[in-house]
């Protein structure tokens, strides 16, 4: 039911959206937390503020799960219809890249990724035993613990390299509504 509804709603996502207003938050935190940096075109930026928009209202409705599922399909695609380019860490794309390889269109970029939630829902067969339960998010605090059971942890990468995960998934943060102000990716990386 899941993925037909997905399907239901990328059939005409970008004429759906159209007549939705740019979510005003999100545009304000991006301002604030990037000041003049320019990470999208203007008509996509505009496509992502209002998808942002529309996806909230789908939590309104009560529908996390599809809310939660186009979350993921817009900000898998965030890095590729931007500025920016993955190349070890992220950064800007030099202006010989961009002539040369062009910015993705957003309408192209994730109809793709929901057809991929869609079907990747089709093949799901899997049954959890039991609820996943966030305990810290510290691993330096674990001695705090005491006698749990832990059946499974998942940690995010380790840091050896120096490489810099928050600076390099800022605009996803940004877009789940993270990055507030431009202090917060500081407090990420300290924590």
């Amino acid at each position: 039911a899941f993925s037909a509804e997905l399907k239901e709603i990328n059939e005409h996502f970008f004429e759906r959206i159209e007549g939705v207003p740019e979510n005003e938050e999100l545009k304000n935190s991006y301002c604030t937390a990037f000041g003049e940096s320019k990470y999208f075109p203007e008509n996509t930026f505009s496509t992502i503020l209002k998808i942002r928009t529309y996806i909230d209202f789908l939590y309104l409705e009560n529908k996390e799960l599809i809310a939660d599922l186009l979350t993921v399909a817009l900000f898998s695609s965030l890095l590729s219809v931007s500025y920016l380019k993955k190349n070890g860490d992220v950064r800007f794309r030099t202006e010989d890249e961009i002539l040369k390889d062009g910015v993705k269109q957003l309408e192209e970029i994730l109809p793709t990724k929901i057809d991929e939630i869609a079907e990747d829902l089709l093949c799901f067969d899997f049954k959890m035993n039991k609820t996943p339960e966030f305990i810290l998010s510290n691993s330096k605090k674990t001695d705090c613990l005491n006698d749990l059971k832990i059946g499974a942890i998942i940690t995010s990468p380790p840091y050896l390299n120096g490489t810099n995960y928050f600076r390099n998934t800022k605009i996803e943060l940004w877009f789940l509504r993270y990055l507030q102000n431009e202090n917060d990716l500081r407090y990420f990386r300290d924590q």
